[in-house]
C-alpha cells in the first residue's frame, strides 16, 4: 500500500463491540480511492498499521494544536 503520493485519505468507522467480557472499539478504514478496506481488531492495531505504512514520513505541525477546556465545547478564536 505504500505509494509516493503526498496525500492519503481513508474513510474511519469504529463500532463498540462486546468481546467475551472484553469490550473493546474495533475499527475499519477504507482508502477513498482505490476502495481498499483494511480491518482492526482493536485501536492498537489501527495505529500499528498506520505507524508500519506512514511512520517512516518526516512530519511538521503545521500550526500547534488547538487545546479545549473540559468545560467549553467551543473553539477558541483562531488568530
Amino acid at each position: 500500500m505504500m505509494s509516493d503520493n503526498r496525500y492519503v485519505s481513508f474513510m474511519l468507522r469504529l463500532q463498540w463491540m462486546e468481546n467475551k467480557d472484553h469490550p473493546t472499539w474495533v475499527a475499519s478504514i477504507q482508502s477513498t480511492k482505490t476502495g481498499e478496506l483494511h480491518c482492526f481488531p482493536s485501536l492498537d492495531t489501527l495505529i500499528e498499521f498506520l505507524w508500519n505504512e506512514f511512520g517512516h514520513c518526516k512530519t511538521q505541525a503545521l500550526s500547534p494544536p488547538i487545546m479545549l477546556s473540559q468545560t467549553d465545547d467551543s473553539l477558541p478564536e483562531h488568530p
